[in-house]
């Protein structure tokens, strides 16, 4: 990061690294929003967007005009589409925790059974 100043305030000039812009790409062209790219870059929407500008990338989907045409590449990887882990109880058909493997309510019964476990011994 280059940092020039001035007599009010500081001008800093981010350098994006080849992994960034790569993911600047990546993002882009999937659609996702200015700010979720942001926040995965760790850096501000407004140089997400100038970087995209300066590098080309097609208008966002988002910002496309209505007579515009989108060109969406198809995605046939099921590995990255999300599908949620059902709770491994076995009458239970609620979604699982992130990371865990049963639901919240069956979480929480089996923290607490463990809790009365420790208690008494």
């Amino acid at each position: 990061m280059v940092c020039y100043y001035y007599l009010y305030s500081t001008c800093c000039i981010i350098m994006w690294s080849k992994e960034q812009i790569d993911v600047l790409r990546r993002l882009w062209n999937r659609g996702e929003p200015a700010r979720i790219i942001a926040l995965q870059l760790r850096t501000t929407r407004n140089a997400v967007i100038g970087k995209a500008n300066r590098l080309g990338l097609p208008k966002h989907p988002s910002r496309l005009e209505d007579n515009e045409e989108i060109i969406y590449e198809e995605n046939n990887n099921v590995e990255e589409l999300y599908q949620p882990k059902i709770c491994s109880h076995s009458t239970c058909t609620m979604t699982a925790q992130p990371g865990r493997e049963y639901c919240a309510f069956h979480c929480r019964l089996i923290i607490e059974e463990q809790k009365k476990q420790k208690q008494a011994s």
